[in-house]
């Protein structure tokens, strides 16, 4: 480099750098969530289980398999999720004539690998068989015990819902 005599500054030249590049390491990383409409359901009605898988990593995953044994032996299979994709998977399921409990597991491997690897620390849910328990209970207002023909009395309705399912 060569510099200017009266103010100092540099005028040109060249220098030489030394730089050394780290590559990041591979990494294959997905995550899962799902969620499972409605929480309780009838005998025959449909459940709709939907899966979202993240691959967090910095590289592409392969054969991507969700499986729910709890639920059905069926399986879904996605190909592949490149890094940073998402992915939305749904199942329906008819309700049967009791509770389901859900623990769903996700198997996949690295682009280029034949490892394996599994997420099963998903959260267990549980999909409740509606019940219906509703209670009635209707009462004269004001402790009333005789009422004249005609006369007008005020009755009071109760009704107390104990199962598992909104009204």
């Amino acid at each position: 480099t060569t510099y200017d005599e009266e103010t100092g500054q540099a005028k040109g030249g060249s220098m030489v750098v030394s730089v050394t590049v780290a590559r990041a390491a591979a990494s294959a990383k997905l995550s899962a969530d799902y969620t499972i409409s409605p929480a309780a359901a009838n005998k025959g009605q449909t459940v709709t289980f939907t899966y979202t898988i993240t691959n967090t990593g910095n590289v592409d995953v392969k054969d991507v398999q969700i499986s729910n044994s709890n639920i059905s032996d069926k399986k879904i299979n996605i190909s592949s999720i490149g890094a940073g994709e998402k992915v939305t998977k749904t199942r329906d399921l008819v309700m049967g004539s009791k509770a389901l409990t859900s623990k769903p597991k996700v198997t996949y491997k690295a682009e280029g690998s034949t490892k394996v690897q599994t997420i099963s620390n998903m959260a267990q849910k549980k999909v409740e068989l509606a019940k219906v328990n509703l209670t009635v209970n209707l009462e004269v207002d004001g402790g009333v015990t005789e009422v004249e023909p005609g006369q007008a009395v005020k009755l009071v309705c109760t009704v107390k819902n104990s199962g598992n399912v909104n009204y």
